[in-house]
């Protein structure tokens, strides 16, 4: 009997965790740096804090950042989600795990995970 609860256990277990949730998860931890250092960081136009920092992003969104820092030209870059087609394919060759991923969101991982910026000094006219 106890035998057969830990094997139903197990079976919940796993039947609950998808093949993104076991390799991807859903966040990213992106790194942002800039020289000089102590710019300011906005994601999608919400200043999160000042370089150097890292945050921990949803994997599912595309983002849009700008680097800000007086006497300096704004500094803008992207973020982009993509699909992991590996999560994918285990997803299909598993069903089961298809539909936890995909209500969870898991396929997705972020391209860029570590933004190293140069700003350029403003030029006067």
């Amino acid at each position: 009997m106890k035998i057969k609860m830990i094997y139903i256990i197990l079976l919940i277990t796993i039947s609950l965790s998808g093949c993104g949730t076991m390799f991807l998860g859903t966040h990213d931890l992106v790194n942002f740096n800039t020289k000089p250092s102590g710019a300011a960081v906005f994601i999608d136009g919400i200043e999160q804090g000042k370089t150097p920092m890292e945050l921990e992003l949803s994997t599912n969104k595309t983002y849009v950042v700008v680097f800000k820092k007086d006497g300096y030209e704004d500094a803008i870059y992207s973020i982009t989600s993509h699909t992991s087609a590996m999560v994918v394919v285990l997803d299909i060759c598993f069903w089961p795990f298809l539909i936890v991923d995909a209500v969870n969101g898991t396929w997705y991982y972020l391209e860029e995970t570590e933004i190293d910026a140069t700003l350029e000094i403003k030029k006067l006219n």
